[in-house]
Order: C-alpha cells, then structure tokens, then sequence
C-alpha cells in the first residue's frame, strides 16, 4: 500500500471513530496519520483532540503544539489548545490563546465554540457571547450551542434574548432535561410569566427518565416555590434531589477525613511561622459556603472604583497544583492537600495574581469570590499576607436549605443532595472556619448576610473598612452596573437587596426535620 493510500486509511478510521465516539480508538488511528503525514498539522491535531476528549488534557498541549509548529495559523490547533491551557489551570496563557484564536477569522463553528467555552470558563461573559453568536451564524443547527449562547446571555443579564434563545433550543431539542432547569433559573417567575405547564407536560412524559426525572422535578420546584406553593414545590424538590443523590458516589466521612488533614497540615505553628509570600495587596477573597450571599457582597463591592469582580477564580487551587502535579504520582484530593506542607508560597501568591491576568490589573484590587477558597485559607493567608479575606456567614437553616435546593454543575457539592450530608458537611465547614479563625487572628473579615440585607449600608461600611477603602456611594446602587455574574445567583442580583430569603427554610420547617435535627443535635441553636 502507498504512503498516502495508508495514510488515507487511517484518516477514514479516524473520522469513524470520532464520529461514534470511540476515541481510545480514536487516539490510536490518530498516532498512525501522524505517523504517515507527520508534516501535516491536522493529523498532531486530530490527536490533541482525542487527548483532550479523554480528558488527558496534559497530554494534549503536545501534539497541539507540533500543529502549530508547522502551521502557526492552524484556527483549529490554536482554539482547542485554548482549552487545553484552561483544563491546566494555565488561565492567562489560555486567554491569550483566545483572542489569538478570534484574529484569525475561522469560518468553523468549531473554532468559534472552543473559543466561547474558553472564555465562558474565564468568566469573559461578553466575550464568550460574540464567540457562539458566531457559531450560531456559522451553524444555526447546532442546539449546544444555543445553550451555550443562552447561558452567556443571562450571565450577562440580556434576559429576555437568553430566555428566548433558549426556549429555542428546548423546542430543537426536548429531552435536553438540564435545559428546563436551566429556563426556571434565569429569573424570578410569577402566576402570569411562569413555564409550569411546559414543565409539568414533560414531567408526566418523561419522569422516569434518570435526567428528566431529576431536571424536570428541580425546575418545578423552583417555579413553584417562586408563585409561593411551597407544599407542591418541597414534593418535588425531594424527589429530583433523591434521583440526583442515587447517581453520586459521596462520602461524608471522606470529606471528614479531608478536612481533617487540612487542620493538620496547616496548623496554628505552621500558619503562623514567618513565611516569604507575594507582596502584592490585590487579591480580595470573599468566601463560605456557597448560597450565602457572596455573589451579592462582591457585587457591592464590585461597584467601588478601586475594586473588580473578577467572580468565581478557580486560579489559587490551580497554581497549587501546578507545583503539586510534577511531584505526586496519583493526585488524590487527600494527597493535593498534604503537599500544602512543601508549597513554595512566594511562589505560589505570584503565580496566582500572574494567572487572573490581563482580567485584573486595570484597577487596585481585585475579588475573587470562589467560596470553596475558605478550604485553602491557610496557603491563602501564607501566600498572599497582604490580601484581604472576607467571610460570609448566613443562618444555618437558610444556608443548608439554599444549597439542598440547588442543582450544582459538574461535580460541584455532592453533599448537598440529602438534607443529613448537607447538615453534615456545614458542620465540617464550621469547624474549619472555627480553625482558620484560632490559626489566623485578625485576618479575617466577617459580613454577616442577615445584617448586609437588613442594614446595607452599614455593613457595607463596615466590610469596607476593614478593607482599606473609603466608602463611595455608588456600592448602593451596585444592581444599576449590570455587572456579569456567573453563579447561580444571577437572577437574585439583577435587582436591589431584599431581605425576603431571610428565614426562606421556615416555609418548609417540617419537611426540614432531618436536617434541624442534625444541626441541633451539634449544638447549633435554630
């Protein structure tokens, strides 16, 4: 067989493979093009590709980059290894991979989604909104990214095009279960303005499917705890959570264990001995558990002239495993956090202010509002002794209710999907936080959710001060920005503080017993 005849065979298999998703097979059919036409930069792509579908993401920079050696315009190349940086951690050099992907002008969607998820994962919001506005030009069909579109649109608060933009894609495609979830989200329904008979026809069609069953009872219960039936909306809150419970493997004694080794290692000696970290006094971290206001102080604050919301980072955790990753041979959660002991810290506070750039640097300061940063206080404290950290606390109840009702994304708090392992876990969070507070006196802000909504002003001063700023009136008014915010609680922020999720769990206090009983049974009044 000639040369390009062997070639062309595996390029055949190749694309079969790919296109029926076998993408171990992929890989091999892929090394063998490569092999045969190692000067051209689609056969080391095709490679990066499957690499970067099997979530080999280190392994994928490789043959991407030798794309780009012979081709350094290679649109395809170039985007993906956008994503290839991000899946690192690498978020600075990812960004710029990006915008050098955009000049380039493909006419393939493909390049244009890999550069919208870039910058979606970056929370470039507006940016990630033209990249798929592109594919939908390129390839109107395409009900991923119509998705994609419609998540970006609400982020960026064009509610009204995204709710539009994503019924669109519903009707495309209806058993795209996460999709109603999704729709009950992007804002608060009414009796008038609500989708409960488009949610309920699919429920009666579709609730024994293992994700109809789980969307479809969630998006329920939110839109009807909205119009106020909080009966009917609890009934299928338990019963979307226990589909989504049944498909995790969670152990809260793992978690116990976790936790317990990040006391250890970062003890009160260990924090406070003299430690060499960055000097630079940007980073503001505002942390806790999640749905307890962060995303609404980080607005306010967000509104200050000296200050950027540079919303959820994953940046700190990221450069931690960068000096981790060469030196841990299988990279366990327990194992990142023991290595917390041998992290070089000066290096580690540079190398995460150096990743949030060129996003932060315009302005004084910066937040970063990733909640889950309050487990990795300790490095935070050593690595960054000039950066100031905001702890928000909440009502117990309210706090353990907001998260049981929520559908995280990826694998984000499996804890939270029975009402004894959400009560469990935020009691491993108190003991944590009741540890940061013994190991770092003084460095520690706390705003109180309760008080920001019942007083905002004042709290508001308050937090400021502690952060060094003059207080500007403009923090007040924060909802009149339309500032992008990525989380879950984007619809909440689009409006004035109100105070109204303040003793939200007290209209299901019976259908709560487990978990009251849980926190109680700790010694945490209620």
């Amino acid at each position: 067989m000639t040369e390009p005849a062997a070639a062309e065979r595996h390029l055949g298999a190749l694309r079969r493979r790919i296109a029926n998703k076998q993408f171990d097979a992929a890989l091999v059919a892929a090394r063998k093009y490569a092999a045969r036409q190692p000067g051209n930069p689609n056969a080391h792509y095709y490679e990066g590709y499957c690499l970067m579908r099997l979530r080999k993401r280190w392994q994928a920079e490789a043959p991407l980059r030798r794309a780009l050696a012979i081709e350094a315009r290679h649109a395809e190349s170039l985007s993906l290894l956008g994503r290839c940086l991000v899946g690192q951690g690498r978020h600075r050099e990812a960004l710029e991979t990006a915008k050098r992907s955009e000049e380039l002008e493909s006419r393939n969607p493909e390049v244009w989604d890999a550069i919208g998820v870039v910058y979606g994962e970056l929370n470039e919001y507006a940016q990630a909104v033209r990249a798929f506005r592109r594919v939908r030009e390129l390839r109107p069909d395409s009900v991923r990214n119509l998705f994609n579109l419609a998540g970006m649109l609400n982020f960026c608060h064009q509610t009204e095009e995204a709710e539009a933009v994503h019924l669109q894609a519903l009707g495309m495609a209806p058993t795209q279960f996460h999709g109603y979830w999704s729709l009950s989200q992007m804002r608060r329904q009414t009796r008038r303005n609500n989708h409960l008979s488009l949610l309920r026809t699919q429920l009666q069609s579709h609730g024994e499917h293992p994700e109809g069953g789980i969307h479809l009872n969630l998006a329920l219960a939110k839109e009807l705890e909205d119009i106020g039936e909080h009966a009917e909306s609890f009934v299928h809150l338990a019963a979307g959570m226990q589909r989504k419970r049944d498909q995790l493997q969670y152990s809260l004694a793992e978690d116990r264990r976790l936790l317990a080794g990040i006391r250890e290692v970062f003890s009160p000696a260990f924090c406070q001995a003299e430690a060499t970290g960055s000097d630079s006094e940007e980073p503001i971290f505002i942390l806790g558990m999640p749905r307890t206001g962060t995303t609404l102080l980080e607005q306010i604050l967000g509104a200050h002239s000296e200050v950027f919301a540079a919303g959820e980072l994953r940046n700190f955790f990221a450069a931690w495993l960068v000096q981790a990753r060469p030196r841990i041979e299988r990279l366990t959660p327990q194992a990142a956090m023991a290595f917390g002991a041998q992290l070089d810290f000066a290096r580690l506070g540079g190398d995460y202010v150096a990743s949030t750039r060129p996003r932060t640097g315009h302005r004084p300061r910066f937040i970063d509002k990733m909640p889950n940063n309050f487990l990795y206080l300790g490095a935070i404290a050593l690595a960054l002794p000039k950066a100031k950290i905001l702890h928000m606390t909440r009502d117990p109840m309210d706090t353990c209710y907001a998260n049981y009702k929520q559908l995280f994304g990826r694998s984000a708090c499996p804890y939270s999907y029975t009402q004894e392992e959400m009560a469990g876990y935020y009691l491993l969070y108190r003991e944590l936080m009741a540890h940061w507070e013994a190991c770092l006196p003084g460095r520690i802000g706390t705003v109180s959710y309760e008080r920001l909504v019942a007083d905002t002003g004042t709290e508001t001063r308050r937090a400021l001060e502690f952060l060094g700023l003059e207080w500007q009136p403009q923090c007040l008014e924060y909802w009149r920005l339309k500032q992008a915010v990525g989380t879950a609680s984007t619809a909440q922020v689009r409006e004035p503080v109100y105070a109204t999720s303040v003793g939200k769990w007290r209209c299901y206090e019976d259908q709560l017993a487990p978990m009251r009983e849980t926190l109680t049974a700790a010694g945490i009044a209620i």
